[in-house]
């Protein structure tokens, strides 16, 4: 499911429609199915609403940078690297949260599909 919200929601509004989709979707599937939570650098949108879930596929921890082990690269280089497709693609274009979900999911698809964690190039400049 893709979620599309453009309005002002707090943190603890969030947890909760989360939480309640997440409730929904497992009484949908029933008892033998599980809730998946696919995302790029998920692990900060869960810290900061103070959740703790699994299973979580967080596709910032799928993909690193050859020789730069503590860097994490960003949705957007990924998905013009791996997908071989851009998003975002003027500097001023809308941050469209369905573009970027829809590029996770597709991010993990790949990775499952293909099955060994990916190391790519360097980027051309390091901030």
């Amino acid at each position: 499911m893709l979620l599309s919200v453009d309005v002002k929601v707090t943190l603890a509004d969030a947890r909760h429609v989360l939480l309640d989709e997440i409730e929904e979707r497992k009484k949908a599937i029933g008892d033998e199915g599980m809730v998946v939570l696919v995302g790029h650098a998920l692990h900060h949108d869960l810290n900061a609403m103070h959740m703790d879930y699994w299973p979580v596929i967080d596709t910032s921890f799928i993909y690193s940078y050859e020789g730069l082990p503590r860097a994490t690269p960003a949705l957007a280089p990924l998905a013009t690297m791996v997908l071989k497709r851009s998003i975002r693609q003027e500097i001023d274009s809308h941050h469209s949260q369905v573009e970027d979900a829809l590029a996770s999911l597709q991010l993990a698809q790949h990775q499952l599909e293909h099955g060994e964690v990916r190391t790519l190039p360097p980027p051309d400049t390091i901030v």
